[in-house]
C-alpha cells in the first residue's frame, strides 16, 4: 500500500500525498481492526503487520511525546499475540500428532516455543499498559482509561496461563481499581456537567 509520493530530494513537488500521516496510520488501524473481526481463516499475522505498520507511524508523528493511539494499538498487539499463540500451539500439537515426513515433534521444544510466546505477549500488554498510564489531561481520552482496564484484566488472563495465581491476582486487583476509579471519574464529570447545565 502506497499512499504517499517520494519526497526525496528531485521528487516532483506538485505531487502530493493522498493521505495526512494521521489518516495512513488510522487506515491501516482499522484495517487491522477488520483483519482481527474477519471470519476468514488466517487473518491474524496480517492483522498484527497492519496494526504494526499504524503503530511505526503513530511513533512517527508523536517523536517522544505518548498518544492513547499508540497505547490502544500496543494492547491490540498484546492481544492477537496472545491468540497467535495459542493458535501456534495447536497448530504444533496437531502437526506433532499427524505428521507422516519424519519423528514427532519435540515435547519439550514445543512447551518452550509456546512459554516464548505467552512472555511476548506478556511484555507487549505490559508495555501498551505502563505507556497508557504515562498519558495526561489534555491528551488522555477515555480510550486510554478503557485500554487500562482492558490491559491489566488481559494480563491476569495471560499470567494465569502461565501458572502464576498470586501475580494473576495482583493484575485483576489492579483491573477493578483502575474499573472503580475510572467509573468515579465519568460520575465526577456527568456531575460537573449536570451543575453547569451543560450536556
Amino acid at each position: 500500500l502506497h499512499l504517499f509520493p517520494d519526497h526525496a530530494e528531485g521528487a516532483d513537488p506538485r505531487e502530493s500525498p493522498l493521505l495526512s500521516l494521521f489518516q495512513e496510520a488510522s487506515v491501516w488501524n482499522n484495517l487491522a481492526n477488520a483483519l482481527y473481526h474477519s471470519d476468514e481463516e488466517n487473518t491474524n499475522i496480517r492483522a498484527w503487520q497492519a496494526w504494526s505498520a499504524s503503530l511505526d507511524i503513530f511513533r512517527h508523528i508523536n517523536k517522544s511525546d505518548y498518544s492513547c493511539e499508540e497505547a490502544t494499538i500496543l494492547l491490540n498487539l498484546g492481544n492477537i499475540r496472545s491468540t497467535i499463540s495459542r493458535q501456534y500451539r495447536v497448530e504444533l500439537s496437531q502437526l506433532q500428532t499427524h505428521s507422516t515426513a519424519g519423528p514427532p515433534l519435540d515435547a519439550q521444544a514445543l512447551a518452550l516455543e509456546h512459554r516464548a510466546a505467552q512472555s511476548a505477549a506478556i511484555e507487549i500488554t505490559e508495555a501498551g499498559l505502563e505507556l497508557a498510564t504515562k498519558i495526561r489531561p489534555p491528551k488522555r481520552t477515555p480510550e486510554c482509561d478503557v485500554g487500562c482496564v482492558i490491559a491489566a484484566m488481559n494480563l491476569s488472563e495471560l499470567i494465569e496461563a502461565t501458572g502464576d495465581m498470586k501475580g494473576a491476582m495482583q493484575r485483576l486487583n489492579e483491573a477493578r481499581k483502575l474499573a472503580n476509579n475510572w467509573l468515579r471519574k465519568l460520575r465526577n464529570e456527568t456531575d460537573a456537567s449536570d451543575e453547569t447545565g451543560v450536556g
